[in-house]
């Protein structure tokens, strides 16, 4: 499995998330919940997209396409960055 790293900016602070269990021990404390109320309530027209990837719930969120290779013929989808 690829190494996750996901910027997070919380509290005040900014975070780089390294493993899906990181991620989901600290998730209370790294995604607030106006973040998870903003994402829930993102509408499909509200979606905005360019070469960095899909911007959810006015930038709360950023998702990208991640190579998991030197040559990026291995690539997954991922959240790449939280702010909060």
């Amino acid at each position: 499995m690829p190494t996750i790293r996901c910027r997070v900016a919380a509290n005040g602070e900014s975070y780089e998330i390294q493993s899906a269990d990181d991620f989901i021990e600290n998730f209370d404390t790294l995604v607030t919940q106006d973040t998870r109320d903003a994402v829930a309530g993102q509408t499909y027209g509200q979606l905005f997209v360019n070469s960095d990837g899909v911007m959810l719930a006015d930038g709360a969120v950023w998702m990208s396409n991640v190579c998991e290779n030197s040559d990026c013929s291995s690539s997954h989808w991922a959240v790449t960055s939280i702010n909060n």
